[in-house]
C-alpha cells in the first residue's frame, strides 16, 4: 500500500490535467509532464521560473529530478526558490528526505511543514480540492493515530477533494477500501464499492480513472470497459493503447486477439511516452507487420 507521502507525490504530479496556467510555454510544458517527457518539459519550464514564476520553477525542479542524477542535483534550489515565493508543493518536496539525502537538497535551511499546512488550509477554504487532499493525510490531528478512525476521516475528507473536483482523490478512495487486496482478489462488496468512485471519476473526465475501470468488466460489463478504454485514448492518456494492446494481444478482456491492433496501439503507446512502451511494443512485434500502421487500420 501505498504511504500517504507518496500518494501526494503521485497526486501532485497527476493534478497537472486540471490546473490552469497563463503562458504558453507554461501549458506545453505540462502537457509533456503528462507525457513523462521531461527533457522537453524543461526547456518550456526553464524561461518562466528564470523569470520569477513559482509553478515554473517548481515544475522545473520535477522535471530535472526526473531526468538524470546530474541534473537531480540543481532540482532542489529551484524547489527552494519555489517554497520562498509561497509554494507550499515546493515546500512538501523539500521534506523528501530520500531524496534530500541523495541530491544533498538544501532540505535543512528551513522547516516548512507548518507553513505549508496553513497554506493549504487556506486553499482548501477556497475551494482547492488538490489542497483538501493534501490535508486528508497531513492535517488530521488526534485521529490520524487510531487506524480505524484515520481511514473514516481520510475517506470523508478525500471525498469532499473529489466533491471539489480533485479527481485523484477516487483513486485514493480506490485504494484504501480495497486496503491489502488487489482489485481482482478483494471481495465483491468492495469491489462494488470502490468503483463507485472511480465511476464519478470517471465521468468527470478523468483518464487515469478511465482506465483503472478496466479490471471491472465482471462488473460494469466490456461494452462499459471498452466505453471507457476509449474515451480515455482520445485524451492522450499513455495507459490506454497499452492496455489496449495487451488486450489485443492476448484476445482478453472482450476483445478479439488481432497482431494488427495490439502492434498498432503499441506504436501509440511509444508516441504518447507510455512508461511500459518500449517493452510493449517489442511484446507484440511478429517480425510480419512492418512499417507504420494508417489511421485506417485503427
Amino acid at each position: 500500500m501505498k504511504t500517504p507521502s507518496i500518494e501526494l507525490s503521485l497526486a501532485i504530479l497527476i493534478n497537472v490535467a486540471f490546473s490552469s496556467y497563463s503562458h504558453a510555454s507554461f501549458e506545453q510544458g505540462m502537457k509533456y509532464v503528462q507525457q513523462a517527457r521531461w527533457d522537453d518539459a524543461e526547456q518550456q519550464f526553464r524561461a518562466e521560473a528564470e523569470a520569477g514564476n513559482a509553478d515554473a520553477m517548481y515544475w522545473l525542479g520535477r522535471s530535472l529530478e526526473f531526468q538524470d542524477f546530474q541534473k537531480g542535483l540543481t532540482a532542489g534550489e529551484w524547489f527552494y526558490k519555489s517554497a520562498e515565493l509561497g509554494n507550499p508543493w515546493a515546500m512538501y518536496s523539500l521534506q523528501d528526505n530520500t531524496n534530500c539525502d541523495f541530491f544533498g537538497w538544501p532540505c535543512d535551511r528551513k522547516d516548512w511543514k507548518e507553513i505549508q499546512i496553513e497554506i493549504w488550509r487556506d486553499m482548501a477554504a477556497k475551494g482547492d480540492g488538490l489542497a483538501e487532499y493534501a490535508l486528508a493525510s497531513y492535517d488530521l490531528g488526534w485521529k490520524g493515530y487510531i487506524p480505524f478512525v484515520r481511514k473514516k476521516k481520510r475517506i470523508r475528507r478525500l471525498t469532499k477533494a473529489l466533491d471539489m473536483g480533485y479527481n485523484y482523490s477516487a483513486m485514493t478512495i480506490y485504494g484504501i477500501i480495497l486496503g491489502n487486496y488487489g482489485y481482482d482478489t478483494a471481495p465483491q462488496y468492495l469491489r462494488k464499492e470502490s468503483i463507485n468512485y472511480l465511476l464519478i471519476a470517471a465521468k468527470n473526465g478523468y483518464a487515469p480513472a478511465m482506465t483503472a475501470l478496466s479490471g471491472y468488466s465482471d462488473i460494469i460489463g466490456h461494452k462499459e470497459t471498452k466505453k471507457w478504454l476509449y474515451k480515455s485514448l482520445d485524451l492522450g492518456y499513455p495507459d490506454s493503447p497499452y492496455l489496449l494492446s495487451h488486450y489485443y494481444n492476448d484476445g482478453t478482456d472482450g476483445f478479439k486477439q488481432n497482431s494488427e491492433q495490439a502492434y498498432y496501439y503499441a506504436k501509440i503507446n511509444v508516441g504518447l511516452g507510455g512508461e511500459d512502451a518500449s517493452r510493449s511494443y517489442s511484446a507484440v512485434q511478429d517480425g510480419r507487420i512492418g512499417g507504420d500502421l494508417t489511421i485506417e487500420k485503427k
